[in-house]
Order: structure tokens, then sequence, then C-alpha cells
């Protein structure tokens, strides 16, 4: 009965919802309407998940971290081994301690150089907990395991060892900056309110971001070369692998993919959560722990080792429920145009999730979500610029999504069949939301509903409705259709 549909000309059809027009968020001014995020399931199955990572080599291919040291690879639906490192990795979790495989990053030149990099906290050939940053390769997965390459746990290649005083505080992400160069985050050794003042350390690894060049000849007697841009390489007081002093625990952190600044979500002590941030192009700073918590004073009898004082971005209480942040990353993904240009991150102990963004004025403000169910430990982000998240508890991945895509508003299709008498069109919609589908009545007077309403299940709803050939008389041979948002 159908299938003579064919679109008629004359058929006006206009798209008209109750509710406001289609914003869409930027850097330099904050949305005039926030996304309402939904979580899709990836997949499930993991032992405490801390990562999300993309190699970024047109594969589609997704990489999840478990912290006991399992490295899994997710493409098109199907999950496989990637690459087993339990025997190196310290992973004394079920203590509450923060050990394991803590972060995973692969080379800007994957597709051809196939390696990548991790950080863990090592429990072979020393039993001490010491972080390590280590280059892999990969290695065909063999004759009678068809696919794509995976991880070759023989070809470890160990460019840093860092000692840890405490089990907590290892931090463990790391990435590669638009300039190429290897960033990696370290907490301050742990404990409590930093008892060695590591944070501020001139010959600390510590409690810094540091930055080395791991494609460049390597420097005398490193594994790897120091940036000469680096910002204190002439000061011989100061360790040269270091980009920046202060932090605390600095769980999770991103280059933003399109302007190359730089987010830190980065734990609190006692009372304060903290967003650090560092503009493209910038070097230097100094975020300020232990001297300041977030931006209150913290340790006062501290002094600033060096660099430039940087207070953060956002400065979340603890009694207001957040205490031990998980950084994200700024949308640029094109699915979903009102979570562009926002940055969304979370907190694990509080399970809510944020979006950040400047206003007119330059000022960041902050928009609060309702709560999860998720302990989020990660967020990820694939070659196309989407959102993962990481929940530790159930073991499970999740897309973050907005309820609406880029087709909202917008007519995706419509058809109609004049010998049949029927109309039918298809519409972006808000999933959840409910609309009635609607024609003109007798000469453009108002509005006549036609069936009753829909509810979107899905990004786009379709609707096939009887029409009546009078209708397109009394309407002086136009008719025009619209779905109404309900409220």
């Amino acid at each position: 009965m159908l299938n003579r549909f064919a679109t008629v000309p004359r058929l006006l059809l206009w798209l008209g919802f109750a509710a406001g027009a289609l914003i869409l968020p930027r850097l330099s001014a904050a949305p005039t309407e926030w996304p309402s995020l939904r979580f899709e399931l990836l997949e499930d199955g993991f032992i405490r998940p801390l990562a999300v990572v993309s190699p970024r080599d047109g594969t589609g291919r997704l990489f999840i971290v478990e912290q006991r040291g399992r490295i899994f690879q997710w493409k098109e639906g199907q999950l496989r081994d990637f690459l087993d490192l339990r025997e190196r990795v310290m992973d004394n979790q079920e203590g509450g301690e923060e050990r394991g495989l803590l972060g995973l990053v692969f080379s800007p030149g994957f597709a051809e150089n196939q390696e990548f990099y991790v950080n863990y906290t090592r429990n072979a050939p020393a039993m001490d907990g010491a972080t390590v940053v280590s280059r892999f390769r990969t290695r065909s997965p063999g004759i009678f395991n068809p696919g794509d390459p995976v991880g070759d746990p023989d070809s470890e290649e160990v460019l840093l060892i860092v000692p840890q005083p405490f089990s907590n505080h290892n931090a463990g992400d790391l990435h590669f900056g638009p300039d190429g160069s290897l960033y990696i985050a370290m907490g301050d050794g742990g404990s409590g309110g930093d008892p060695g003042n590591r944070a501020q350390g001139r010959q600390e690894l510590l409690g810094k971001m540091l930055r080395i060049d791991v494609e460049s000849p390597p420097s005398s007697g490193l594994p790897y070369a120091i940036p000469p841009d680096n910002p204190f390489v002439d000061d011989t007081t100061i360790r040269h692998e270091i980009w920046a002093f202060g932090l605390r625990n600095p769980w999770r952190w991103s280059f933003d993919r399109l302007t190359g600044d730089l987010y830190i979500g980065d734990v609190g002590q006692n009372n304060y959560e903290e967003i650090s941030y560092a503009e493209a192009g910038s070097a230097g700073l100094n975020f300020g722990w232990r001297r300041y918590e977030s931006i209150h004073p913290f340790n006062l009898g501290t002094e600033l080792a060096a660099g430039v004082e940087t207070q953060p971005i956002l400065d979340l209480p603890q009694s207001q429920g957040e205490r031990s942040i998980t950084g994200g990353f700024v949308y640029r993904g094109q699915r979903f145009p009102r979570m562009q240009g926002l940055y969304l991150f979370g907190d694990y102990v509080s399970r809510r999730m944020f979006a950040a963004c400047r206003d007119e004025s330059g000022t960041w403000v902050r928009h609060t979500f309702p709560v999860t169910p998720y302990r989020i430990t990660s967020f990820g982000e694939d070659e196309d610029g989407e959102l993962y998240l990481t929940d530790f508890a159930s073991g499970s991945v999740y897309r973050i999504q907005d309820t609406q895509d880029a087709a909202y508003m917008q007519i995706v299709s419509s058809e109609a069949d004049e010998e049949e008498d029927q109309f039918r069109f298809t519409f972006g919609a808000a999933i959840g939301e409910s609309y009635q589908v609607q024609r003109s009545g007798d000469l453009g007077g108002g509005w006549v509903n036609m069936g009753d309403p829909v509810r979107a299940e899905d990004y786009r709803v379709t609707v096939e409705r009887r029409l009546h050939s009078s209708a397109a008389t009394e309407n002086g041979g136009e008719l025009y259709f619209r779905a109404k948002r309900l409220d």
C-alpha cells in the first residue's frame, strides 16, 4: 500500500516545536540550553576498568584498560584480548590502594610504527610499587587467531621509573600533546598533605606534569630526549623533564583536540576538588599544591618552587559531595551539537557529571547533571570525538550521549500518497519527549491534531497519518504539517 509513496510538492511540511530553538554552545559563551545526558552501554564484564583509549588509526577500535593489568580491544561489538601485564603490575585495590595499570596512550604514528605506551605501578622485578612508564609494540595475533595485531609483552622498553613512597596518588594518565611530546602526570607520592613537599620539589618528578620526547635521539644518560623548549631546561637545580609544578593527584586529564588547551582533574585533600587548565602554548606553570588546595590556603609555609602561579578554573567544595574528581574531555564530536565545546567531567564519589565552558565575559561556568548510577573512573574519546565513561563498580563502559542529536528539529524525510490519502514523515526528536502531529486547519486557521501523541524512543520519529482529499481543498490546495513538542 505504501510502496507508491512519492514526494508531493504541494503538501508543505513545517516542523514546529513548542520549546525554543536549537542553540549551539561555544567556548566563548555559555549555552542557552545545556544538554540532557543519556548513557548507552558499549560493553560490560570488565574488572575495575580505568580507561577507554582510541589509537586514532582509522580502524574504529577502542581499548579498555583494567586496573589489574589487562588491556582489551573493542571493534564493531567484538571484544578481544590485547595485552596482559598482570604479572608485572602491582594491583592491591582490594586493600583500598590506588596502584595498578593506570594509563595507556598510542603513538601519534601508531598506524605505521605500532608503538604504544603504558603507565603502571610495578610488581616485578622489584615489588616496590614504583611508577613505570614503558613503550611496547604490537605483533601478529598468530595464524590460529586472525585479526588486528595485539600487544607484544616481550617488546617492553622501560623509559621512566619513579619511586613511590606511599601507595596512593599515583595518577597515571599520559597523552601526546599537539606538539608530539609525551606528557605524563605524576601524583605527589601519597599519604596526606604531601609530607615530603614533593609537588614543589625541584629535583622531584612527583607532583608534576612531565614532558619528554620519545621520537628524537635520547639525551645523555636517558632513554628519551628532553625537549629543548621545556620551560626549565636552563635551570640546573630543576629536573628538565618538568613541564609544570604543584599537582596533588591529577586523576585523568586531556588535551582539547581542537584548541590544544589542557584540562586537569586534580583530586583534593580535605575540602576542595579542582579543575586546572593550561592554555595551548603555555608552559612552566605552578598549580599551587601544597601551598594551596584549589584556590584555598592549605600550607602557607610552603613556598612555590618555580613557575607561574596558576589558579584552577573550577573549585568544587567537598561539602557538596564531590570527593574524588575525574577529569574528562572537551566534546568535539559532530553528533550532538548541544555538547559541542563543553568540557565534560565527573566525580567518583558523588557519581555526578558536570559540563563547563566560558561565558561571554570569559568567566568559567559549570552545569551539574543529575546523579548517575556510575562510579566514574575515567572518560575516553574515540577517533570521531565521541565520548565514553567507565563505571568502576559494574565493570561497564558507556557512550555519553545527548537526548538530542544533530537531526533535532530537522525533517529527515517526507512522503505522500495521494491515491491512498496517506502521508508519512520522519523528524528529528528528543529522546523521552512526546509530540503531537498536526496539520493546518481550514484556510490556515489553527491546527488540527492527527492521531494520538507519539513518544520519541529514538533520535528520529516516523509518523504515518491518514489524509482526506478535502483537507487540501479547504486549505486552498496547500497543507502544512508540524510535530509539536508537548510539555
